[in-house]
C-alpha cells in the first residue's frame, strides 16, 4: 500500500498569497532582449570553462587569490587558442 505525502494543487512559491503576480513579473522580465542574451553569454563562458577543464585538465588553481584565478583560466584560454591556431594551420 502506497501513501502520498503530496498536497494537490500549487507546489512551492506559487501557494503564497500573491506569488502569481511575482511569477507574471519575472517571466515577462525574463523574455526580454537584453536577458536572453545574458543568459546566452553567461553558457558559453560555462561551456568554454568546461572545455578548458576536460581538455587541458584545468582543475585547481596553484596560485592564490582572485588575481592568481584569473591568471590560471587565461593561461588555459591561451593554451587552447594556440592548440586551434595550430591544427587550423595544419589543415
Amino acid at each position: 500500500m502506497r501513501i502520498s505525502l503530496r498536497r494537490p494543487g500549487l507546489r512551492g512559491l506559487a501557494r503564497l498569497p500573491g506569488a502569481r503576480e511575482i511569477l507574471r513579473g519575472s517571466l515577462q522580465y525574463q523574455k526580454q532582449r537584453w536577458f536572453k542574451k545574458g543568459q546566452k553569454w553567461r553558457t558559453g563562458c560555462e561551456g568554454r570553462i568546461s572545455l578548458l577543464k576536460r581538455r587541458h585538465g584545468l582543475r585547481r588553481s596553484l596560485y592564490k587569490k582572485d588575481a592568481g584565478l584569473k591568471r590560471w583560466v587565461g593561461f588555459g584560454a591561451i593554451a587552447d587558442n594556440l592548440i586551434s591556431i595550430g591544427s587550423a594551420l595544419a589543415k
